[in-house]
């Protein structure tokens, strides 16, 4: 646990170094309401659809022509719309995933899912 933790940490700082040279980790920034482009490459699942038809998704996402990453956020039924979400590198979905394995994940299933 203690590796991962410092992997992460690791990560984090070469980030923020590339950020404070003038440019974002794996894109150029985007400037509010700029345009954006992305491609659903996987849908792997939804974990919960709203009252509003909004569904909380995990897809495969390529945003702007880069390479693809595991994404996580709400969408609108057409695809069209979306939240803010998460966006995860293969390495960074699979600690998570270690992670939680590495925990006592036994839960209900609450009444909103």
């Amino acid at each position: 646990m203690k590796e991962n933790v410092i992997e992460v940490m690791e990560t984090a700082k070469s980030y923020a170094k590339k950020r404070e040279n003038g440019r974002s980790a794996s894109s150029p920034a985007q400037a509010k309401g700029e345009e954006f482009t992305y491609e659903i490459k996987e849908h792997i699942g939804v974990l919960r659809t709203s009252s509003g038809g909004w569904t909380k998704e995990l897809n495969v996402v390529s945003w702007n022509g880069n390479p693809e990453k595991y994404d996580l956020r709400e969408w609108s039924e057409d695809h069209k719309k979306m939240s803010r979400g998460i966006t995860l590198t293969p390495w960074e979905a699979k600690t998570l995933f270690d992670w939680f394995s590495e925990r006592d994940m036994t839960v209900g299933i609450p009444d909103e899912a």
